[in-house]
């Protein structure tokens, strides 16, 4: 289905021209409705892929905060090759709230940096800012509106396991972890607008056409 925010996008200029976070708990489906933004001319970054490239840019500091911990645990948290195995730094992370923190300290500094390099290396386009702690980082406010994913938590429960091939435990220890992501966005002045990630594919694009006609008819108010 076209939309209005595919047409004429080479025209845009930099002050009209939409910024949207896309947000949401893990395996809510915020890498699908990224991908429907795409298909109607925006362009996406993914957090996910940001952190991998700034955790191996900080890899240095990273084994100097958490090796000691991982080898009392017994956990190998650098690969063969010398990389940061990121799934066994998760398992120690996402138990403890104080060495989480430690770990965004070093490493959202980075991917806000990249964000805020994609947004200006691309000022006439519509960008889509794909991230679930987005909140944490200062370029959330160069948003015009989030728009926050939303799934049944046993259907993220399946998503979760074929995608991340991860144990029953450590899923439910990362939902807790974003048991109150959702208010941590309500601070932030931008709009938020819910979009339930179930049922037919096409029922869901439809829920976003309506989500950025409103978002279109807010901004030009």
């Amino acid at each position: 289905m076209e939309n209005s925010f595919n047409q004429n996008q080479d025209k845009n200029s930099q002050k009209n021209r939409l910024i949207l976070a896309v947000t949401g708990s893990m395996a809510a489906g915020k890498n699908y409705v990224s991908s429907l933004l795409e298909k109607k001319g925006f362009l996406a970054i993914d957090a996910d892929k940001c952190v991998h490239q700034a955790i191996e840019e900080a890899k240095n500091q990273i084994l100097e905060a958490f090796l000691p911990i991982a080898k009392e645990k017994n956990i190998k948290i650098q690969n063969p090759e010398g990389t940061i195995n990121r799934k066994n730094l998760g398992s120690i992370l996402f138990s403890d709230e104080k060495l989480l923190q430690k770990q965004e300290s070093i490493v959202h500094p980075k991917v806000n940096e990249i964000f805020n390099r994609f947004i200006d290396e691309n000022p006439e386009k519509n960008i889509v800012l794909n991230a679930t702690v987005l909140y944490k980082t200062p370029v959330i406010k160069r948003c015009d509106a989030i728009i926050f994913v939303k799934a049944p938590i046993i259907t993220r429960f399946f998503r979760a396991k074929r995608r991340d091939n991860l144990p029953s435990r450590e899923i439910f220890k990362r939902f807790a972890s974003q048991f109150k992501i959702f208010a941590k966005y309500k601070f932030f002045k931008s709009d938020i607008y819910i979009i339930w990630n179930i049922g037919k594919s096409n029922k869901l694009e439809k829920k976003l056409d309506k989500i950025l006609k409103s978002i279109k008819t807010t901004i030009s108010q």
